[in-house]
């Protein structure tokens, strides 16, 4: 049923611990019900049911109110209706930043993946690269165990990821020359952020992982670009074992590594079958309202959304 947005303020004003709606004047000034039988069935729900039931998912004034656009005044906007709510059903908001150089993530590289968990690249190619210069000062590899897990603090895999995928046991023919890469597809979780499923690459990948072997760093002392990077048969999780350990294997002068970021196309099926995985295991997981925003210039770029568990329970 779609309610308007500016119901939830009205009907938090007038208190849903009974009803003070007359037989014939169906809603709130007959905003919400047509009929009698749906407004019998709402002047019978519990307070928290008629709550839920109008509850908004979408927070499109964040677009339109000039002070609620920027990205701070919007998330402290919603949290406060979120409060109002007195839902039961823990729900958070959270700022998606867009990644700058200067983004607390943006030492990440992002690996798009298909279905069967092999490397696409952006366009569907075959190739991905990453958007800025890598700054390192001289050959710094890192080792102390605070460090590399202060890199990828914010990079770490989803709960998909952990909790219903979890690792797969592989028997990758290249082992027996790679011993390394079933270490790494052990123990995948420690080192790769995003949503993905171990899988093993091709011969035609495993080719280009030896050419990339042997040529090593395309990274130095100083600051540089670092080119397309050509992952075409190689799964997700050995392109970014390539990238990280034998292409930038160098901190840069943050004191950060070159990570990883897994993830299957915005709208595929995979996307659809991991919300339906996250429910049918009962995965302990927040309902989020997520605010996209411009890291520049604090801005909001797109209508804050609930997504999670609990994103059906209406719209304005």
């Amino acid at each position: 049923m779609k309610i308007a947005s500016a119901l939830l303020r009205t009907i938090l004003a007038f208190s849903l611990a009974s009803s003070v709606i007359s037989d014939t004047n169906y809603g709130f000034a007959g905003e919400i019900f047509s009929n009698e039988a749906d407004f019998e069935a709402f002047d019978h729900m519990s307070v928290g049911d008629r709550i839920i039931l109008v509850n908004k998912n979408k927070w499109p004034e964040c677009m339109i109110d000039s002070k609620l656009n920027n990205a701070t005044e919007c998330k402290a906007h919603i949290d406060v209706e979120l409060e109002a709510m007195q839902l039961e059903v823990p729900i958070e908001s959270v700022i998606i930043w867009t990644r700058t150089k200067d983004s607390p993530t943006s030492n990440a590289i992002v690996i798009p993946i298909d279905e069967n968990n092999m490397c696409v690249g952006r366009s569907g190619n075959g190739y991905i690269s990453y958007d800025w210069e890598w700054c390192s000062q001289g050959r710094d590899v890192l080792s102390d165990p605070d460090d590399i897990a202060a890199s990828r603090k914010l990079l770490k895999p989803s709960k998909w990821t952990t909790e219903v995928a979890g690792t797969k046991q592989l028997q990758c023919y290249y082992y027996a020359f790679y011993p390394e890469l079933r270490e790494w597809h052990t123990n995948i979780h420690q080192y790769v952020g995003g949503d993905y499923e171990n899988a093993c690459s091709t011969r035609e990948g495993m080719r280009k992982y030896e050419a990339a072997r042997l040529f090593g760093s395309v990274v130095d002392d100083g600051c540089q670009m670092i080119p397309p990077i050509d992952c075409g048969g190689l799964s997700g999780v050995d392109a970014c074992n390539m990238v990280k350990k034998h292409m930038v294997p160098y901190a840069n002068i943050d004191g950060k590594n070159m990570e990883c970021w897994l993830s299957y196309a915005k709208g595929s099926r995979k996307e659809r079958l991991i919300e339906r995985d996250l429910d049918r295991n009962n995965v302990d997981r927040r309902s989020t309202v997520k605010i996209y925003a411009s890291w520049n210039s604090k801005r909001v770029t797109g209508v804050p959304v609930m997504t999670g568990p609990r994103k059906t329970l209406g719209s304005d």
